[in-house]
């Protein structure tokens, strides 16, 4: 393809991977693979092509790499590997039993069949499963990329080592620490939450949560709440209410720290009622995690399925770079949810 110079207009020879195929010796399909990076080649061609590259001014079309990308989304996609789904719960259960983990997996799930990728649980603690073994299957099935959904607990570990894989993590409690992740905007919803409800006339703002879930969001309700308390000086602190599943002591915080509203997870508000606490009358309600089918409650809705969506394109992309193992450079992606006003809180405080 010619293109004009900037100075005279005069069209030029642009540089292409045939050019560099011929002044390397090698197919063109070689040179797109060194370009990206793959691991499929030997470092040393790697570095040889590239360089060779640079060394023509090769630089990349992006109209065409444009049209390419439209013209393979548009063809149905041959399978190309399958992606480990790591079950790390002591209960294989419990992980797809919560409604926001398991959006996570069939978004994953969905998005993976889109791109021509299978997606396979691994329960980490199936009998006789051992790091080394895990290693070996997934060496026997080629499979070389792993998504990290929520942990039990914060930075537990798996005993495995992902150096040799491409890894995406769905929050904080993934270890280990050193890969990237997409997660819900945890800070922007308690701050969007209290915003709103500084503006309903709440002040006595209760929160239900514990410190191993907030470990988990990396803190992100407590350094909310912090800086709610500092913009807006006439709420009134309130201690957390941790052991919320608790009935005798969610009905203790209750009577004494008077909450005129309170803000937790989906199913706080049916403890509420079954200590006899009428919302929104005599009490507010705010989820931080409500679903599309969560009729009536106020709060922030997380779109969880697109998560585990963008977890998919995000490790594809890592798959054709060539990223594997733990980096210096971690990328946090963050996917804000929406206010919902529902019937929950009261128009008039």
């Amino acid at each position: 393809m010619k293109q004009p110079t900037p100075e005279t207009g005069t069209p030029v020879h642009r540089v292409t991977m045939r050019d560099i195929a011929r002044a390397a010796g090698v197919h063109a399909t070689t040179v797109s693979m060194a370009l990206r990076d793959s691991p499929r080649l030997k470092a040393t061609t790697r570095k040889k092509i590239q360089k060779i590259a640079k060394k023509l001014g090769y630089r990349s079309d992006p109209v065409l790499s444009a049209l390419n990308a439209y013209r393979i989304s548009q063809q149905n996609p041959a399978f190309h590997a399958t992606i480990a789904w790591f079950n790390n719960w002591p209960n294989r259960e419990s992980l797809l039993k919560h409604p926001t983990r398991r959006a996570f997996y069939e978004g994953a799930s969905s998005q993976a069949d889109q791109l021509g990728y299978r997606l396979e649980e691994f329960w980490l603690h199936e009998e006789g499963m051992t790091a080394p073994r895990l290693t070996r299957i997934l060496a026997a099935r080629n499979i070389s990329a792993i998504l990290l959904p929520p942990q039990p607990n914060p930075a537990l570990e798996t005993g495995f080592d992902y150096w040799n894989y491409s890894v995406i993590g769905f929050d904080f409690s993934a270890t280990p620490s050193m890969v990237h992740l997409i997660c819900n905007d945890d800070l922007h919803a308690i701050k969007t939450t209290i915003s709103n409800l500084h503006e309903l006339g709440y002040r006595r703002i209760g929160f239900c949560y514990s410190k191993n879930v907030d470990e988990k969001l990396d803190h992100a309700i407590l350094e909310g709440v912090l800086y709610s308390y500092w913009k807006y000086p006439d709420l009134i602190p309130l201690p957390f209410c941790e052991n919320h599943w608790d009935r005798k002591s969610l009905a203790d915080w209750m009577k004494t720290e008077k909450p005129d509203v309170v803000v937790g997870h989906l199913g706080i508000e049916k403890e509420l009622a079954a200590i006899g606490f009428s919302i929104p009358k005599e009490v507010g309600f705010s989820c931080l995690e409500l679903f599309p089918d969560s009729v009536n409650l106020s709060g922030i809705l997380m779109d969880n399925f697109f998560i585990g969506q963008q977890a998919v394109n995000l490790l594809v992309g890592k798959i054709q770079r060539g990223e594997r193992g733990e980096t210096s450079r971690v990328i946090h992606t963050f996917v804000q949810g929406k206010w919902i006003s529902g019937k929950s809180l009261a128009k008039d405080i």
